[in-house]
């Protein structure tokens, strides 16, 4: 065994903070699995390409990170592939190359799903596609703007199409003829037949004008779904023409949009449709075996909670694959679409939106539809929660303190309480659209809910008031006091308000524009702003005044923060390029996303206890950091100190501790613990000894651990290496 040392001294500071080095190194969480899964392809090789990332219906982006999986086994299982990080649109094969569009970055290419990974944009003055497809020879873009084609020189040029066509969806080419296609757009159905030079509009007898699918049967036929945001009337339509007329073939339900579309290559008269319902917030899939003329539902979501269906994919062999929008995933049929399971092995690139430790367990709060999972023995083991949840995209998790059994969430329909650890769910009936709850951990009666307005209880949830007029619609955020059960802080319309008697009245404290609010856990009078486009705000007095503390930090839309354990001056803002840190109070940030795949981060989380810092983004899923700075920590009026010390000794499995105390309280209880790295209690014992000690550590296996003393209220950390 060898025992690497580090000390980290937990200290009074006097005249300022310290200024400290030390940055993270993320590792990701395995097994939490989903994806927003938006393009499914067939690679040369017969691998099967699959694209993660998301673009809302309006055109903008609601996040950036994705990627490319590949699965080498019909989609059992999946891997990534070193394309990792923009937001996958749609992937076309032509001449033995793979070319993979994007929401934000164009277009890349490769010749084999390994890399190396080329971007392929010349001529393109669109950056946001929204489907890729081959035409023979041919490569066509669709945009958010319109069409482009690939010259001969590999430049991109924009097509002809005598008026506006508004974003590109899908396109979809004519089996028997190459240069014939038509495309689903913003504006209506276009049809070319020069292989995509020029297009003209070809939607006559469809009741909506926003396509959003195309395909086109080995029979001819043409079928199109639409969607009506506005209206809820969106169908699915065919035409026996070529596209020059359509008709009605389906209405799937109310409100329900047609995402996608496939085709059997085996039999034209075999068709399944994906569906998004913005009412209920459930995807489904629809299947005919007769050409339109009856359809079965085949899988609804409730328990999956995806929002949509957004590619279907037939295989061969009966195999059919249908990617969920947010991090719904994938669903294999293995009977040519009338039953369907789950396929997310390997497929790790969940949305995470909130993460909570409760009873040593990790709870995290996915989206936008799939809802929570606990992560078990310091996340080795991941618990899916969906199917004893009743809601969709969690967006905050809090935990009563003292009571690690009793949950609250923020979810998309309403607020939901557990008193049994999650289990069973009961609706508070607070509304929708929920972004932040807050329990006080000075008077555990009270708790904030943000559903667009603000609720508060008094009683524990028995009862809750609100929704509270005086801030008004657009409440974003709200977190309690840690220190005084009346004192909150909210923010709603771009303003800050503070409370003093828990909610009966608010008293405006500035117009800052909040994401995220935070009381420091040890300094009580420190507070902390994240804005959403002015960086990140610091009170040393309560929240009477607030300093600007962001002059070189590089991304100022802050999408979460967590502070240091003790040090007040350690500050990790989230932003959608990354994780950047300060140790000296935001006046110096630098980056701190080593080793994340996906750098749009939507959440942060400090597990004091086994020094680890959390971390979740847009599909990336949930990674985790030893906190890698050490100097002092900030205890408020105290000079008292505890370091350690960490040396082997010669018998294997034996280590040397020696505490060294600043103050005359040594002989009290000094309490040890070993953390693996990922955050779960390996070991715990108690010493009453004031001078260096041997602890035994025989039979724990080979590793590096996080070895945490606490006494007299003081913490100290060391990095403990295991090895044969």
């Amino acid at each position: 065994m060898c025992v690497l040392k580090r000390t980290l001294a937990i200290a009074s500071l006097v005249g300022g903070l310290q200024s400290l080095s030390g940055a993270e190194h993320w590792e990701r969480y395995a097994g939490l699995w989903g994806a927003d899964v938006r393009a499914l392809a067939e690679a040369p090789n017969g691998a099967i390409c699959l694209g993660v990332g998301h673009h809302d219906v309006h055109g903008g982006p609601d996040g950036i990170g994705g990627g490319l999986y590949v699965s080498n086994d019909a989609g059992n299982s999946w891997e990534r592939t070193p394309l990792q990080g923009p937001s996958v649109a749609g992937i076309a094969v032509s001449q033995n190359r793979i070319f993979v569009a994007t929401f934000g970055e164009g277009v890349w290419h490769s010749d084999d799903v390994g890399g190396p990974w080329e971007p392929l944009n010349t001529g393109l003055d669109n950056m946001d596609a929204r489907c890729i497809a081959a035409a023979g020879e041919a490569l066509l873009l669709g945009t958010t703007s319109g069409f482009y084609f690939l010259d001969s020189s590999n430049t991109w040029q924009p097509a002809v199409t005598g008026g506006s066509t508004g974003g590109v969806w899908a396109m979809a080419r004519s089996p028997w003829d190459p240069s014939t296609l038509i495309a689903a757009t913003d504006s209506a159905v276009w049809k070319s037949t020069d292989g995509g030079g020029s297009w003209a509009a070809s939607g006559q007898g469809m009741a909506q004008r926003a396509a959003r699918c195309v395909a086109i049967g080995s029979n001819g036929r043409c079928w199109a779904g639409t969607f009506d945001y506005w209206n809820g009337y969106a169908h699915f339509y065919t035409s026996a023409d070529s596209g020059a007329t359509w008709s009605l073939a389906y209405a799937p339900g109310e409100f329900d949009a047609v995402w996608s579309v496939a085709i059997s290559p085996e039999d034209p008269d075999v068709i399944m449709i994906g569906t998004g319902c913005l009412a209920d917030w459930i995807a489904r899939i629809f299947r005919t075996s007769d050409g339109g003329q009856e359809w079965e539902d085949v899988l609804s979501t409730p328990s999956l909670r995806s929002i949509s269906i957004r590619t279907l994919l037939f295989l061969p062999d009966q195999r059919v694959l249908a990617g969920s929008e947010s991090s719904g995933g994938v669903q294999l049929s293995v009977d040519d679409g009338i039953t369907w399971a789950p396929a997310l092995a390997g497929l790790e690139a969940v949305n995470v939106h909130a993460i909570c430790l409760t009873g040593g367990d990790i709870l995290v709060g996915k989206g936008r539809s799939s809802a929570m999972a606990r992560g078990v023995q310091g996340g080795q083991t991941w618990i899916d929660m969906d199917p004893g949840f009743p809601s969709a995209f969690v967006r905050a998790i809090a935990v009563w303190p003292g009571n690690a059994e009793r949950i609250l969430t923020a979810a998309w329909n309403d607020a939901y309480l557990s008193s049994d650890g999650g289990e069973r769910w009961a609706s508070q009936n607070l509304g929708s659209f929920g972004t932040a709850v807050s329990i006080s951990p000075a008077d555990t009666s009270i708790a904030y809910y943000c559903g667009h307005r603000l609720y508060v209880t008094r009683d524990g949830c028995a009862t809750w008031e609100g929704p509270d007029t005086t801030l008004g619609y657009g409440v974003t955020t709200v977190v309690a006091d840690p220190r005084d059960g009346y004192h909150a802080f909210a923010s709603a319309s771009g303003y800050l308000f503070e409370t003093h008697d828990a909610a009966a009245t608010w008293d405006t404290a500035g117009t800052y524009d909040c994401t995220v609010i935070s009381f420091h856990p040890v300094a009580d009078r420190m507070v902390y702003l994240g804005t959403a486009a002015d960086g990140v705000h610091a009170s040393s007095d309560g929240g009477g005044t607030f300093e600007w503390v962001s002059a070189n930090l590089a991304d100022q839309s802050i999408t979460a923060l967590a502070v240091g354990p003790g040090d007040p001056g350690v500050i990790w803002a989230g932003t959608p390029t990354g994780v950047y840190k300060t140790l000296d109070g935001g006046d110096t940030w630098m980056p701190d996303s080593d080793g994340l795949q996906n750098r749009h981060v939507l959440s942060l989380d400090v597990d004091e206890a086994a020094w680890l810092i959390r971390v979740g983004t847009y599909a990336g899923g949930i990674s985790w950091s030893r906190i890698d700075h050490q100097g002092a920590v900030w205890q408020p009026g105290s000079a008292e100190m505890l370091r350690l010390w960490v040396a082997p000794v010669p018998s294997r499995g034996l280590i040397s501790v020696t505490p060294a105390f600043a103050c005359t309280t040594a002989e009290s209880p000094l309490d040890i613990s070993l953390y693996s790295l990922g955050g779960r209690l390996i070991r715990q014992e108690r010493f009453h000894a004031a001078s260096p000690f041997v602890w035994d550590l025989g039979g724990i296996p080979s590793g590096a651990y996080t070895l945490r003393g606490t006494h007299a209220g003081r913490t100290a950390h060391a990095l403990v290496v295991m090895t044969p």
